[in-house]
């Protein structure tokens, strides 16, 4: 039973997995405090927890993701669809989502324009501004999500799934240099197959593939395993240390 109970754990992606476990905590909490059974719980506890998130002001997203391990836990116990078929459900999301898109702040896609206005940064010799740049033109370029390129915060790294000095390879074209990335997992490949991933040089200040140059060439020594980028305290790139200068 453990291990089947393991199989189904391990169906979801790890960061998956996380904000599932918050939220049946929260939930279970919640519950807790109001003396009310979590499983199978009763539409009115649902919709009591939906309105004590709004209060607690937790963005919309936040919230689904939040039901959705509801769900799960639901119905890994053998009980049915909390949220098929909900009108009520939905319909207390949808004034959430209402009132939070009134107020929230109207974020920018990161376009190459943007990119463009931070083309300085090539320039740095700053060890970790050439390793940011690096990991932003890599992401810009190959289409990455962030946890591709970086390490989740609090996590180890492991060279099976995260990105390594090895993953990158330099090549020449007939229309150029090129390098080739390798993911070897993703959020939509949970079993690891792995995808090769092409990045042309562009020959500008925005540019991946001298990014990736500038980048590697802070590396001494041997270089097998290595985490991709790697700051100058030595600490491996987190999501955290990586969002947080492109929110500015």
């Amino acid at each position: 039973v453990k291990k089947s109970d393991l199989l189904i754990k391990n169906g979801l992606q790890m960061s998956t997995q996380k904000t599932y476990l918050a939220g049946q905590k929260s939930f279970i909490k919640f519950c807790d405090r109001f003396s009310l059974e979590y499983c199978p719980a009763s539409q009115t506890s649902i919709l009591a927890y939906i309105a004590d998130c709004d209060g607690r002001n937790l963005r919309h997203g936040t919230i689904v993701n939040y039901l959705y391990a509801i769900r799960s836990m639901h119905l890994e116990n053998g009980h049915g669809d909390i949220l098929k078929d909900n009108f009520s459900v939905k319909r207390a999301l949808k004034a959430i989502h209402t009132k939070q898109d009134n107020t929230c702040n109207q974020k920018l896609a990161i376009d190459h324009k943007i990119m463009k206005s931070l083309e300085t940064l090539h320039r740095s010799k700053i060890h970790d501004t050439i390793v940011m740049w690096s990991a932003m033109t890599l992401a810009f370029f190959g289409l990455f999500r962030c946890n591709e390129i970086t390490i989740p915060d609090n996590s180890t790294f492991c060279p099976n799934k995260n990105m390594t000095t090895n993953d990158i390879s330099f090549h020449k074209g007939v229309n150029g240099t090129f390098m080739k990335v390798m993911l070897k997992q993703s959020k939509t490949d949970t079993i690891g197959t792995g995808v090769q991933v092409i990045i042309g040089c562009t020959e500008t200040n925005v540019c991946a593939v001298c990014a990736m140059k500038n980048n590697l060439s802070l590396f001494i020594g041997n270089k097998k395993d290595t985490p991709l980028f790697v700051l100058n305290n030595g600490s491996i790139l987190s999501r955290k240390v990586f969002v947080s200068p492109t929110r500015t």
